[in-house]
């Protein structure tokens, strides 16, 4: 739940009205979504919805991925959705930027930090649906858009998460200290 798929879903069956072909791919053990009598109650209530809404074609759960599936199915995408609802500094966030990929995040913790909202990508209250929605759909309007909001993200993120860069400021760090 902190994860805020609960809101991607809210979210799809919006989108689904404008683009019927709308797909989330979801990453994640294999279990974390199952049905019957081992599902969590998240599970179960991620299920409903899912079905409730129609959206079982919109919606496909991967399993877990290495660390080259996950760079590949980034890639692909149009646009990388981070839905939670409590994060500090998420890497996902951090690995699409660096992949270039428009970035849809909930405004929490240090999401904001991260990325400068309208030109690296889209940031929006974790509680609402209808706004998440609103900013896949602005993403998915206009290539060009989305490719500004990657280049821009990418172009942060070189800076921000160089080696030579972090490695030259921690050694300092650390020669500062003794």
């Amino acid at each position: 739940p902190v994860k805020g798929f609960h809101y991607c879903v809210e979210a799809v069956r919006i989108v689904k009205e404008f683009y019927p072909d709308v797909k989330v791919y979801v990453c994640g053990p294999n279990d974390t979504y199952k049905t019957g009598l081992k599902a969590s109650t998240y599970g179960l209530y991620i299920f409903h919805r899912i079905k409730k809404y129609g959206l079982q074609n919109n919606i496909v759960f991967l399993g877990s991925q290495n660390a080259g599936q996950m760079k590949q199915r980034m890639l692909r995408g149009n646009v990388f959705v981070s839905p939670s609802t409590i994060e500090n500094s998420p890497n996902s966030v951090g690995e699409a930027m660096l992949l270039g990929v428009p970035i849809v995040s909930s405004n929490v913790g240090g999401v904001s930090s991260m990325l400068d909202n309208g030109t690296e990508g889209l940031l929006y209250p974790s509680d609402e649906a209808y706004t998440l929605a609103e900013n896949i759909m602005k993403v998915f309007q206009s290539d060009q858009y989305a490719e500004e909001l990657g280049r821009a993200a990418r172009t942060h993120a070189q800076k921000t998460h160089s080696r030579e860069n972090n490695a030259k400021v921690l050694v300092e760090i650390y020669s500062d200290i003794v």
